[in-house]
């Protein structure tokens, strides 16, 4: 009887010992996996968004050149012959183009937006100082 136990536990340890490293072993390589997918899908999420970031920049920059006082006194002829008049028109001009492309903060650095806003507080405040 004592022998058929002995037995009976000279084949289970072996086999747990064998069952408790395929167990790890494949933890392992599951783990491992699902790394692998995980790098896998940020890389292809950097792939798709990068068109998207290229064209909010290109956007932004865009708005910059379009809100260049010279620029604006070029393309929007005064309507009046009052300069006050033409200030407003001139603001309304830059706010609807700031509105018009507010959604690509989402796409750009919080650096650049700060530029863009630096630099439309900018123009905004030379127009302002120029009409007086």
């Amino acid at each position: 009887m004592e022998e058929t136990i002995l037995e009976g536990i000279g084949y289970a340890i072996p086999a747990l010992v064998t069952g408790a490293v395929a167990y790890f072993v494949m933890s392992g390589l599951r783990n491992q996996e699902t790394n692998e997918k995980k790098l896998d899908l940020l890389a292809q999420k950097k792939r798709e968004s990068l068109p998207i970031r290229l064209q909010a920049y290109e956007r932004m920059l865009l708005f910059c050149e379009r809100i260049n006082p010279v620029k604006m006194l070029v393309r929007i002829k005064p309507i009046g012959d009052s300069s006050e008049a033409y200030l407003q028109l001139l603001l309304a001009s830059i706010e609807q183009e700031f509105q018009h492309n507010m959604v690509q903060q989402l796409y750009i650095s919080d650096e650049c937006w700060n530029v863009v806003i630096a630099s439309k507080a900018a123009v905004i405040n030379k127009l302002k100082l120029v009409s007086t």
